[in-house]
Protein backbone atom coordinates (compact mmCIF):
# COMPACT_ATOMS: atom_id res chain seq x y z
CA UNK A 1 0.00 0.00 0.00
CA UNK A 2 1.46 3.35 -1.02
CA UNK A 3 -0.25 5.48 1.62
CA UNK A 4 1.93 5.53 4.75
CA UNK A 5 -0.67 5.64 7.52
CA UNK A 6 -0.23 4.81 11.17
CA UNK A 7 -1.97 1.78 12.64
CA UNK A 8 -4.31 2.65 15.54
CA UNK A 9 -4.82 -0.19 18.06
CA UNK A 10 -8.47 -1.12 18.80
CA UNK A 11 -9.85 -3.27 21.60
CA UNK A 12 -11.86 -5.62 19.41
CA UNK A 13 -11.60 -7.15 15.97
CA UNK A 14 -15.24 -6.25 15.35
CA UNK A 15 -14.44 -2.59 15.80
CA UNK A 16 -11.46 -2.93 13.48
CA UNK A 17 -13.61 -4.53 10.82
CA UNK A 18 -16.31 -1.86 11.08
CA UNK A 19 -13.79 0.95 10.86
CA UNK A 20 -12.02 -0.64 7.89
CA UNK A 21 -15.32 -1.11 6.09
CA UNK A 22 -16.70 2.38 6.72
CA UNK A 23 -13.42 4.17 5.95
CA UNK A 24 -12.44 2.13 2.92
CA UNK A 25 -13.31 4.80 0.37
CA UNK A 26 -11.49 7.49 2.32
CA UNK A 27 -8.25 5.56 2.57
CA UNK A 28 -8.36 4.57 -1.08
CA UNK A 29 -8.44 8.24 -2.05
CA UNK A 30 -5.57 9.04 0.30
CA UNK A 31 -3.47 6.16 -1.00
CA UNK A 32 -3.35 7.69 -4.45
CA UNK A 33 -1.59 10.77 -3.07
CA UNK A 34 1.53 8.98 -1.89
CA UNK A 35 4.29 7.23 -3.86
CA UNK A 36 5.71 3.86 -2.90
CA UNK A 37 9.04 4.22 -1.14
CA UNK A 38 12.01 2.52 -2.78
CA UNK A 39 12.85 -0.80 -1.11
CA UNK A 40 16.61 -0.46 -0.93
CA UNK A 41 17.27 2.81 0.88
CA UNK A 42 18.94 5.84 -0.74
CA UNK A 43 20.58 3.74 -3.46
CA UNK A 44 17.14 3.10 -4.98
CA UNK A 45 16.53 6.84 -5.24
CA UNK A 46 19.92 7.69 -6.65
CA UNK A 47 20.42 4.72 -8.97
CA UNK A 48 22.25 5.91 -12.05
CA UNK A 49 22.92 9.50 -10.96
CA UNK A 50 25.51 9.12 -8.20
CA UNK A 51 25.19 10.25 -4.60
CA UNK A 52 27.11 13.38 -3.67
CA UNK A 53 25.26 15.72 -1.32
CA UNK A 54 21.87 17.32 -2.03
CA UNK A 55 22.20 20.59 -3.95
CA UNK A 56 19.29 22.95 -4.47
CA UNK A 57 17.22 25.83 -3.20
CA UNK A 58 14.22 26.95 -1.21
CA UNK A 59 11.04 27.05 -3.24
CA UNK A 60 12.33 25.14 -6.24
CA UNK A 61 9.43 24.57 -8.71
CA UNK A 62 8.63 20.99 -9.78
CA UNK A 63 9.74 21.57 -13.37
CA UNK A 64 13.27 22.02 -12.01
CA UNK A 65 13.32 18.76 -10.07
CA UNK A 66 16.24 17.59 -12.20
CA UNK A 67 20.04 17.91 -12.26
CA UNK A 68 21.94 19.86 -11.23
CA UNK A 69 19.26 20.13 -8.53
CA UNK A 70 19.25 17.12 -6.25
CA UNK A 71 17.65 18.73 -3.20
CA UNK A 72 15.12 21.38 -2.16
CA UNK A 73 13.52 23.01 0.86
CA UNK A 74 9.78 23.12 0.30
CA UNK A 75 6.82 24.29 2.35
CA UNK A 76 3.95 21.81 2.15
CA UNK A 77 0.49 21.28 3.57
CA UNK A 78 -1.35 18.07 4.43
CA UNK A 79 -3.20 18.33 1.12
CA UNK A 80 -0.06 18.82 -1.01
CA UNK A 81 2.62 16.72 0.68
CA UNK A 82 1.82 13.53 -1.22
CA UNK A 83 2.08 15.22 -4.61
CA UNK A 84 5.34 16.90 -3.60
CA UNK A 85 6.83 13.57 -2.53
CA UNK A 86 5.74 11.94 -5.78
CA UNK A 87 7.26 14.71 -7.93
CA UNK A 88 10.50 14.71 -5.94
CA UNK A 89 10.82 10.94 -6.18
CA UNK A 90 10.36 11.10 -9.95
CA UNK A 91 13.08 13.76 -10.16
CA UNK A 92 15.39 11.95 -7.72
CA UNK A 93 15.36 14.95 -5.39
CA UNK A 94 15.96 14.85 -1.63
CA UNK A 95 13.58 17.05 0.33
CA UNK A 96 13.75 19.13 3.47
CA UNK A 97 10.05 19.51 4.29
CA UNK A 98 8.71 22.62 5.98
CA UNK A 99 5.56 21.07 7.44
CA UNK A 100 4.34 24.09 9.42
CA UNK A 101 4.81 26.60 6.61
CA UNK A 102 5.98 30.18 7.02
CA UNK A 103 6.11 31.96 10.35
CA UNK A 104 3.01 33.95 9.44
CA UNK A 105 1.00 30.84 10.28
CA UNK A 106 2.16 30.58 13.90
CA UNK A 107 2.76 34.10 15.18
CA UNK A 108 0.85 35.85 17.93
CA UNK A 109 -0.82 39.20 17.13
CA UNK A 110 2.30 40.97 18.45
CA UNK A 111 4.51 39.00 16.04
CA UNK A 112 6.02 36.63 18.62
CA UNK A 113 6.18 32.87 18.24
CA UNK A 114 3.21 30.71 19.28
CA UNK A 115 4.29 27.15 20.09
CA UNK A 116 0.74 25.82 20.46
CA UNK A 117 -0.23 26.93 16.97
CA UNK A 118 3.00 25.51 15.54
CA UNK A 119 2.26 22.14 17.15
CA UNK A 120 -1.31 22.19 15.89
CA UNK A 121 -0.02 22.60 12.33
CA UNK A 122 2.35 19.65 12.79
CA UNK A 123 -0.54 17.59 14.14
CA UNK A 124 -2.30 17.72 10.78
CA UNK A 125 0.29 15.20 9.49
CA UNK A 126 -0.09 12.68 12.32
CA UNK A 127 -1.72 10.12 10.03
CA UNK A 128 1.30 10.14 7.67
CA UNK A 129 4.22 7.83 8.30
CA UNK A 130 7.28 9.52 6.81
CA UNK A 131 9.66 6.76 7.95
CA UNK A 132 9.78 4.82 4.64
CA UNK A 133 10.67 8.00 2.78
CA UNK A 134 13.43 8.76 5.26
CA UNK A 135 14.82 5.27 4.73
CA UNK A 136 14.59 5.69 0.97
CA UNK A 137 16.47 8.98 1.16
CA UNK A 138 13.60 10.99 -0.32
CA UNK A 139 13.09 13.03 2.87
CA UNK A 140 16.29 14.46 4.29
CA UNK A 141 14.82 16.36 7.25
CA UNK A 142 11.92 18.17 8.85
CA UNK A 143 12.55 21.94 8.67
CA UNK A 144 11.33 23.23 12.01
CA UNK A 145 11.73 26.97 11.60
CA UNK A 146 13.53 29.72 9.73
CA UNK A 147 15.88 32.10 11.56
CA UNK A 148 14.62 31.83 15.15
CA UNK A 149 17.15 34.44 16.27
CA UNK A 150 15.95 37.15 13.86
CA UNK A 151 14.33 39.77 16.09
CA UNK A 152 12.60 41.57 13.23
CA UNK A 153 10.94 38.30 12.23
CA UNK A 154 9.63 37.37 15.66
CA UNK A 155 8.21 40.55 17.16
CA UNK A 156 11.52 41.74 18.63
CA UNK A 157 11.73 38.56 20.73
CA UNK A 158 13.93 35.75 19.45
CA UNK A 159 12.52 32.26 19.62
CA UNK A 160 14.36 30.57 22.46
CA UNK A 161 16.82 27.75 21.95
CA UNK A 162 14.77 25.71 24.41
CA UNK A 163 11.76 26.19 22.13
CA UNK A 164 13.77 24.88 19.17
CA UNK A 165 14.66 21.74 21.11
CA UNK A 166 11.02 21.34 22.16
CA UNK A 167 9.94 21.58 18.53
CA UNK A 168 12.48 18.89 17.64
CA UNK A 169 11.26 16.73 20.54
CA UNK A 170 7.66 17.11 19.41
CA UNK A 171 8.54 16.12 15.85
CA UNK A 172 10.47 13.06 17.06
CA UNK A 173 7.54 12.03 19.28
CA UNK A 174 5.54 11.56 16.07
CA UNK A 175 8.29 10.50 13.61
CA UNK A 176 11.24 9.12 15.59
CA UNK A 177 13.44 8.51 12.53
CA UNK A 178 12.82 11.84 10.80
CA UNK A 179 15.85 14.15 11.27
CA UNK A 180 15.09 17.66 12.50
CA UNK A 181 16.68 20.85 11.19
CA UNK A 182 16.53 24.55 11.98
CA UNK A 183 17.91 27.36 9.86
CA UNK A 184 20.12 28.71 12.61
CA UNK A 185 23.92 28.67 12.56
CA UNK A 186 25.78 26.49 15.06
CA UNK A 187 27.21 29.58 16.76
CA UNK A 188 23.73 30.83 17.63
CA UNK A 189 22.71 27.41 18.94
CA UNK A 190 25.87 27.29 21.07
CA UNK A 191 25.27 30.67 22.66
CA UNK A 192 22.66 29.42 25.12
CA UNK A 193 22.74 26.67 27.72
CA UNK A 194 20.29 24.36 25.90
CA UNK A 195 21.31 20.74 25.47
CA UNK A 196 20.14 19.37 22.13
CA UNK A 197 18.90 15.81 22.30
CA UNK A 198 16.34 15.83 19.49
CA UNK A 199 17.63 18.54 17.15
CA UNK A 200 19.84 16.95 14.48
CA UNK A 201 20.93 19.64 12.02
CA UNK A 202 22.18 23.21 12.17
CA UNK A 203 22.16 25.46 9.11
CA UNK A 204 24.82 27.99 8.17
CA UNK A 205 23.81 30.37 5.39
CA UNK A 206 26.29 32.75 3.84
CA UNK A 207 24.74 36.23 4.09
CA UNK A 208 27.73 38.16 2.76
CA UNK A 209 30.78 39.68 4.44
CA UNK A 210 28.70 42.51 5.91
CA UNK A 211 25.75 40.64 7.40
CA UNK A 212 24.63 37.87 9.69
CA UNK A 213 26.77 34.94 10.74
CA UNK A 214 29.21 35.58 7.88
CA UNK A 215 29.90 39.19 8.86
CA UNK A 216 33.60 40.02 8.60
CA UNK A 217 34.57 36.51 7.51
CA UNK A 218 36.06 35.02 4.40
CA UNK A 219 34.34 31.98 2.95
CA UNK A 220 37.07 29.78 4.39
CA UNK A 221 36.76 31.31 7.86
CA UNK A 222 32.97 30.94 7.74
CA UNK A 223 33.30 27.30 6.75
CA UNK A 224 35.85 26.46 9.42
CA UNK A 225 34.00 28.25 12.24
CA UNK A 226 30.67 26.60 11.47
CA UNK A 227 32.14 23.14 11.05
CA UNK A 228 33.97 23.45 14.38
CA UNK A 229 30.84 24.68 16.18
CA UNK A 230 28.61 21.99 14.65
CA UNK A 231 31.10 19.35 15.74
CA UNK A 232 31.12 20.83 19.24
CA UNK A 233 27.33 20.50 19.35
CA UNK A 234 27.33 17.06 17.77
CA UNK A 235 24.96 18.28 15.05
CA UNK A 236 24.88 17.72 11.31
CA UNK A 237 25.43 20.80 9.16
CA UNK A 238 23.81 22.23 6.04
CA UNK A 239 25.52 25.06 4.15
CA UNK A 240 23.89 27.45 1.71
CA UNK A 241 24.03 30.89 0.13
CA UNK A 242 21.73 33.88 0.15
CA UNK A 243 21.92 34.55 -3.58
CA UNK A 244 19.89 37.74 -3.56
CA UNK A 245 21.33 39.53 -0.52
CA UNK A 246 24.66 37.81 0.21
CA UNK A 247 26.92 39.79 -2.10
CA UNK A 248 29.78 42.14 -1.27
CA UNK A 249 28.63 44.80 -3.74
CA UNK A 250 30.86 43.67 -6.60
CA UNK A 251 27.80 42.64 -8.65
CA UNK A 252 26.56 46.24 -8.64
CA UNK A 253 22.99 44.91 -8.35
CA UNK A 254 20.95 45.77 -5.28
CA UNK A 255 19.39 43.03 -3.19
CA UNK A 256 15.81 42.58 -2.06
CA UNK A 257 15.74 45.82 -0.05
CA UNK A 258 16.92 48.83 -2.09
CA UNK A 259 17.35 50.91 1.07
CA UNK A 260 19.61 48.38 2.80
CA UNK A 261 23.26 47.64 2.08
CA UNK A 262 22.36 44.32 0.49
CA UNK A 263 23.63 43.13 -2.87
CA UNK A 264 23.03 40.20 -5.16
CA UNK A 265 25.92 37.77 -5.30
CA UNK A 266 28.03 38.04 -8.44
CA UNK A 267 28.86 34.95 -10.50
CA UNK A 268 32.44 35.11 -9.17
CA UNK A 269 31.15 35.16 -5.59
CA UNK A 270 28.79 32.28 -6.28
CA UNK A 271 31.63 30.26 -7.72
CA UNK A 272 34.15 30.97 -4.95
CA UNK A 273 31.96 30.88 -1.82
CA UNK A 274 29.77 28.11 -3.17
CA UNK A 275 32.73 25.89 -4.04
CA UNK A 276 34.34 26.41 -0.63
CA UNK A 277 31.17 25.49 1.23
CA UNK A 278 29.93 22.69 -1.03
CA UNK A 279 33.30 20.96 -0.81
CA UNK A 280 33.40 21.00 3.02
CA UNK A 281 33.52 17.30 3.97
CA UNK A 282 31.48 17.71 7.18
CA UNK A 283 28.43 19.30 5.53
CA UNK A 284 25.57 17.01 4.52
CA UNK A 285 23.76 19.27 2.02
CA UNK A 286 24.08 22.54 0.13
CA UNK A 287 20.69 24.26 0.04
CA UNK A 288 20.37 27.96 -0.65
CA UNK A 289 17.92 30.82 -0.35
CA UNK A 290 16.11 31.13 -2.72
CA UNK A 291 14.87 30.23 -6.19
CA UNK A 292 14.49 33.42 -8.23
CA UNK A 293 14.01 32.83 -11.97
CA UNK A 294 15.16 36.25 -13.19
CA UNK A 295 18.43 35.92 -11.29
CA UNK A 296 19.10 32.36 -12.41
CA UNK A 297 18.28 32.99 -16.06
CA UNK A 298 21.42 35.10 -16.39
CA UNK A 299 23.86 32.82 -18.28
CA UNK A 300 26.86 33.67 -16.11
CA UNK A 301 24.85 33.03 -12.92
CA UNK A 302 23.51 29.74 -14.27
CA UNK A 303 27.03 28.63 -15.20
CA UNK A 304 28.32 29.43 -11.71
CA UNK A 305 25.48 27.54 -10.02
CA UNK A 306 25.99 24.56 -12.31
CA UNK A 307 29.67 24.52 -11.37
CA UNK A 308 28.87 24.51 -7.64
CA UNK A 309 26.29 21.80 -8.25
CA UNK A 310 28.98 19.67 -9.88
CA UNK A 311 31.16 20.07 -6.77
CA UNK A 312 28.25 18.91 -4.59
CA UNK A 313 27.58 15.96 -6.90
CA UNK A 314 31.22 14.85 -6.73
CA UNK A 315 31.28 14.90 -2.94
CA UNK A 316 31.19 11.78 -0.85
CA UNK A 317 27.84 11.53 0.92
CA UNK A 318 27.76 12.69 4.55
CA UNK A 319 25.01 11.82 7.01
CA UNK A 320 22.84 14.63 8.36
CA UNK A 321 22.14 12.64 11.51
CA UNK A 322 23.62 13.68 14.82
CA UNK A 323 27.35 13.18 15.13
CA UNK A 324 29.48 12.18 18.09
CA UNK A 325 30.74 15.51 19.44
CA UNK A 326 33.74 13.85 21.01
Amino acid sequence: MSFRSRAVPRPALVVLALIAFSACGVFESQESEFPDAGPNGPDSLYAGIGRGIPFGETGLPPELFRPPNTGAILPVSRSTVGAVLRAAQAGKLRLVLNLAGSGNHYRNPDGTFNMAIWKSRIDTYRDVDFAPYVTEGLILAHFLMDEPGALNTWGDRAVSRADIEEMARYSKSIWPTLPTAVRAPPGWLLAGDTTYQDLDIAWAQWAGPGHGASRGLTAEQFRDANVAQAKQLGLGLVFGLNYLDGGDGSSGIRGTSPEADWWQMSPAELMHVGTVLAAAPYSCAFLSWRYQPEYERRPEVRAALDSVGAVAAARGGTSCLRHDST
